[in-house]
């Protein structure tokens, strides 16, 4: 049984859209370990909205178990985001780097979460039936994309940011009718 309407499709992407872009900024926080516990949470949050659209029954308790194991097939991954989270405790520079480097892998990683459980969701799984090995290798090749899709969110919201100056800059540029 597969769940693909249009409309539930734009709903799941646009909540795997507003997670990633709240995984991006708590990974911001200059204190190692806490962003990762932030960025947990975030996705979990993410992964209980899923399951709402999709009808899929789940207990709390059911989800951090399965997002550690989808996300312990990628061990690389797993090193650099302990490392860069770490790398923070160095003053200036160290919380600057560290802080750049998250950011990047923690959109990605909440990218490649949200799609790998989605699309198990739309073709009609459930928590009880998804296939951990079959999720690992998707979640690594969704890994990839969701560089590709990372980059263009900031490129996105960059241009969002640059074109709002703008526009601030070109109203405070008008002369007032007062008089």
């Amino acid at each position: 049984m597969s769940k693909l309407s249009p409309e539930l499709t734009v709903s799941a992407d646009n909540t795997i859209k507003n997670h990633i872009i709240a995984s991006m900024g708590l990974s911001l926080i200059p204190i190692p370990l806490v962003d990762i516990s932030a960025l947990t949470t975030t996705q979990l949050s993410m992964l209980q909205k899923l399951c709402l659209y999709y009808g899929v029954p789940f207990e709390e308790s059911d989800l951090k178990p399965l997002l550690t194991s989808l996300i312990s097939g990628a061990t690389p991954v797993l090193g650099i985001v302990g490392i860069s989270s770490l790398v923070k405790a160095i003053p200036g520079i160290g919380t600057l780097a560290g802080s750049a480097s998250l950011s990047i892998m923690a959109g990605t990683i909440t990218y490649a979460v949200g799609q790998t459980f989605m699309l198990h969701f739309a073709a009609g799984g459930t928590l009880q039936d998804l296939d951990i090995q079959q999720a690992k290798a998707f979640f690594k090749q969704e890994l990839k994309n969701g560089k590709q899709f990372v980059q263009n969110l900031k490129d996105e919201i960059k241009a969002a940011k640059e074109a709002a100056a703008e526009q601030d800059s070109s109203l405070s540029d008008k002369p007032s009718n007062t008089a």
